[in-house]
């Protein structure tokens, strides 16, 4: 296919099914193709024999029968949009070409196209050219009724952008429209897209003719783009366009911002610098500002406080606890605080009567190394099984923390659980009932939701929460703590064979949409998410070696952000790492990834793990990263921990922080009501909202 090789039934409907369908629109008046697909695949030779409509399935979980059974006997109709660009062919997309296995290099990725991801890149590259190589749009997706979209008024108060938008139904049958905000950038000194998403908001159940006021608000500041010689967020001089639409390739001006000068809205570090050259694809025209006084509003400097978010732990400072009177100082990055050796346990902390640095300072490094170690399926040194009967507590989990401080610490065992599609443990077995202490037996019918891609494709906020809510009933009844999901990835490339389980090829749909069912799995005290794999794990070829290669701008704009918003929007209990490189540094080992950027920039109160034996060749070094708990652990593990202390290469405070980080998490667990059925636990937020007073 143009010089790329594509699987014949993967991505490309393969020659049988071609055939069949070529039949079947010959039998028949009228064909209806249904896709029970996880992704994007090629559609054309489909759309080329005829086919009347198509309706994309998704793999919908365990009511998808029913769902589809309602949607084609008119009973419900469809709201979906797409949330990335299906192309007639797979070499339009902008990594066609060396993704993966396509240039024959598994070890190294070059993100050369920047930036322009998906509809970015096509936009650019061919849409302002007059071809559109696309069959369905980013933003698309059709109705069984039509709408009206008009914007009735616009406000600004200081950088808050607030428009009310009418929605009308005006078919024949009931609906759901999803009115969907664009911008258009000036040309600047910023290389910009033709367009970019910016936000959406759905509507309720219309019925013909009725209309319905969204008022839809979003900060300026979202306007931004990174600029590396700055170090810095800025707004670009020159007149920004609103646009409105129910697809991106329907959009129509609504509102004009303009911006006399540059303003720089927040200034940052580079973080996980890119130390090689990395020739990008180029969409720079010459810029020419002139002045454009005619807009709705003007922004200036006084609207926009600049922020400085430089992280406060870019010297790497690390404090060590202590009750050893004699103990010095081994590393240059290391400080020293005394404390009074006493006989504490994790409730005296939960109780206010102690503090977390005073208890670690009490623990052995081989206790603390036990610690910030797993257990769970996948530890080959200690012959764990595979998933199914792994976690002692809760058997099938994917793991859980450390048993060996229950006794002298009074520190239970937190366990964490598969997957973004459900959770996935064994169907019979016995448990502790968190409200009484006592063995319960225990049967468990897994909900089989829709996978993430097609829950995001709901493009609706409101749902994605309640879906959470969902995880969160099972997790409780279970006494599972975290659920190891939702999965935020880009979608770079439609051969990932894991986008099915991501939201979006772009960052701030998934943002969003991750902060909002974050919100959900939390809603319920002491159960918690873990938005993953931080960050740029866009493929499933070699994932646990592959070296990725992207620039800051890139690596800030597209595949940081859906975790940074998530983050600032909903805190997460729990960030898991990924197993790529980045930029020639493993993630679970990037003090930047980790540190710099979740805990100092975004304020992440939670605790760092890496996915299943990642980082696992190294786990003293993610100590010092501030990747807190290695996932599944084991011996060995405890033992490089332990010998990177020995030889000096860690300080003991690099071993006390993930600690640190670990019992917040734990105390303010669901796994507490095991030791402790009667203790009052509070929500994650609250957890965290506490914490910042």
């Amino acid at each position: 296919m143009d010089g790329v090789e594509v699987e014949i039934g993967d991505y490309q409907l393969c020659n049988l099914e071609i055939e069949n369908l070529r039949k079947v629109e010959k039998a028949f008046k009228k064909t209806i193709l249904v896709l029970n697909v996880g992704g994007t695949v090629e559609l054309l030779p489909a759309v080329n024999i005829g086919i009347d409509a198509i309706l994309l399935m998704g793999q919908a979980g365990q009511e998808g029968g029913r769902a589809v059974r309602d949607i084609l006997n008119g009973k419900v109709t469809p709201s979906g949009k797409l949330t990335s660009t299906w192309a007639e062919k797979y070499i339009t997309y902008p990594a066609s070409e060396t993704f993966a296995y396509n240039d024959g290099n598994v070890d190294l990725e070059k993100y050369t196209e920047g930036i322009y991801v998906g509809y970015r890149y096509i936009e650019n590259t061919y849409c302002n050219r007059g071809y559109e190589p696309i069959e369905y749009e980013f933003g698309f997706g059709l109705s069984y009724t039509e709408f009206d979209i008009k914007v009735v008024s616009k406000s600004k108060e200081k950088d808050i952008i607030t428009l009310d938008v009418i929605v009308k139904n005006i078919g024949d049958y009931s609906g759901k429209e999803v009115v969907q905000v664009y911008f258009f950038a000036p040309e600047s000194e910023m290389n910009m897209p033709v367009r970019e998403f910016l936000t959406c908001k759905k509507t309720k159940e219309l019925q013909p003719n009725e209309e319905e006021k969204l008022t839809i608000s979003f900060s300026i500041r979202a306007l931004n783009s990174f600029d590396e010689k700055r170090e810095a967020y800025i707004l670009s001089k020159g007149k920004y366009t609103i646009q409105v639409s129910n697809s991106i390739l329907r959009t129509k001006s609504e509102i004009s911002l303009f911006a006399p000068e540059t303003i720089v809205t927040e200034y940052v570090r580079i973080e996980c610098p890119l130390n090689h050259e990395l020739k990008e694809k180029e969409f720079y025209s010459e810029y020419k500002f002139s002045p454009f006084y005619e807009a709705d509003f003007t922004i200036t400097s006084d609207d926009i406080e600049t922020i400085d978010s430089r992280s406060p732990y870019h010297d790497h400072t690390t404090t060590t606890y202590t009750t050893d009177q004699n103990y010095k100082a081994l590393l240059p990055y290391e400080k020293v605080e005394y404390i009074a050796k006493k006989d504490i346990k994790l409730i005296d902390v939960v109780n206010g009567n102690a503090t977390l640095q005073e208890l670690v300072a009490q623990f052995t490094p081989e206790q603390l190394a036990d610690l910030n170690c797993g257990t769970g399926w996948g530890v080959s040194d200690e012959d764990n099984p595979i998933v199914g009967g792994s976690s002692e507590s809760v058997p099938g989990a994917a793991g859980e923390t450390t048993h060996k401080l229950k006794e002298q610490f009074g520190i239970p065992s937190m366990v964490v659980a598969d997957g973004p599609g459900g959770i996935r443990v064994r169907q019979e077995f016995e448990a502790t009932n968190i409200n009484t202490g006592e063995k319960v037996q225990v049967e468990h019918y897994c909900t089989a939701w829709p996978v993430g891609t097609l829950l995001a494709q709901s493009f609706d906020v409101e749902l994605m929460e309640e879906v959470g809510r969902g995880f969160a009933e099972e997790l409780e009844e279970l006494g599972i703590s975290v659920v190891l999901g939702p999965g935020i990835e880009i979608m770079r490339d439609p051969l990932c064979g894991r986008n099915f389980e991501y939201f979006s090829e772009d960052p701030r749909l998934a943002g969003a949409l991750a902060a909002a069912k974050t919100k959900g799995i939390q809603s319920r005290p002491g159960i918690g998410a873990c938005i993953k794999h931080y960050a740029a794990n866009n493929q499933e070829s070699n994932r646990e070696k592959v070296d990725t290669w992207i620039n800051q701008r890139a690596l800030r704009e597209i595949y940081l952000k859906p975790f940074e918003i998530a983050a600032k929007e909903s805190q997460p209990m729990t960030i898991m790492t990924s197993y790529n490189l980045i930029n020639t540094i493993p993630t679970a080992d990037d003090y930047d990834l980790c540190i710099d950027l979740a805990r100092g920039e975004w304020g992440f109160k939670g605790l760092i793990m890496t996915d299943w034996n990642g980082g696992s060749s190294t786990p003293y070094k993610s100590m010092h990263a501030g990747n807190d708990l290695i996932m599944p652990g084991g011996e060995k593990r405890v033992a490089n921990i332990l010998q990177g202390l020995n030889e000096q290469k860690i300080c003991l405070g690099d071993l006390q922080k993930c600690a640190i980080n670990n019992l917040r998490v734990i105390m303010n667990s669901i796994a507490m009501k095991t030791l402790y059925p009667d203790i009052e636990l509070k929500t994650w937020s609250e957890v965290v909202e506490l914490a910042n007073e």
